[in-house]
């Protein structure tokens, strides 16, 4: 069972420094990447939220990461949202800052960009909300 805790709460600062360096080490040609519901989401949260995409695959494989662990249908429309806010999670509640996740651009772009003090970079998933 997946457990609802965001991973920068579930582990230190330096846990998750320490993790990020070991993995790019051993993966030189890979990005980390946390998948989690946005919060406030009513989503489910899927099993393992660490993933590691390789640096020349389009974003678009985290899509299907989280539609293969939901195992949601086609019908459900999901936003990927990527957190470009500049403070740690610990340190704000309300103010964090959200960029729609381009699927068609590369990881290894995206992680340079957008990648945290801890070396991850996150993306929070969430329904697509619409009218009509």
């Amino acid at each position: 069972m997946a457990q609802n805790v965001y991973y920068t709460h579930k582990h230190t600062l330096a846990t998750r420094v320490s993790q990020s360096a070991k993995l790019a080490l051993k993966h030189p040609s890979r990005v980390p990447i946390i998948v989690q519901p946005l919060p406030g989401s009513l989503l489910p949260w899927i099993e393992n939220c660490k993933l590691l995409m390789p640096k020349t695959n389009p974003c678009s494989g985290v899509q299907c990461y989280v539609r293969e662990n939901m195992k949601l249908g086609h019908e459900f429309a999901l936003n990927y949202l990527i957190d470009t806010s500049k403070i740690e999670w610990e340190d704000q509640t309300k103010n964090k800052q959200y960029q729609m996740l381009n699927g068609a651009e590369l990881a290894g772009l995206v992680h340079s960009q957008f990648a945290k003090p801890d070396g991850f970079c996150y993306v929070y998933y969430d329904q697509e909300h619409f009218f009509g």
